[in-house]
């Protein structure tokens, strides 16, 4: 009796041992599925930020594709006429220098 006694008190013991086991496992499982969730959460928020970034990127890029595209025309418009008014005023001073008149 004693000995059958000891063996229940052993198994017993295992048996609230085991099931302290299963809780513990069951709580990581659980905390494993929540940090999981979460990573996915966050990727997935860092990939929309990304695709955000990228779109705000391209957007910059052709925003300053069209704003140098503009100022080159800008220029090429300018330019000539720049030129142009500077070769008549020299014209005209060269034309004073020689006494022609216009």
């Amino acid at each position: 009796r004693k000995a059958a006694a000891e063996r229940d008190a052993l198994r017993a013991d295992l048996d609230g041992r085991g099931a302290r086991v299963d809780g513990l496992l069951s709580e990581i499982e659980r905390v494993r599925d929540g940090l999981q969730a979460e990573f996915r959460e966050s990727q997935s928020g860092l990939e929309a930020e990304a695709a955000r970034f990228r779109d705000d990127a391209a957007r910059a890029r052709d925003d300053l594709r069209a704003e140098n595209a503009a100022l080159r025309a800008d220029l090429a418009l300018r330019t000539p006429r720049s030129t142009a008014e500077s070769l008549r005023e020299e014209n005209a001073r060269l034309r004073e220098e020689v006494g022609l008149r216009t």
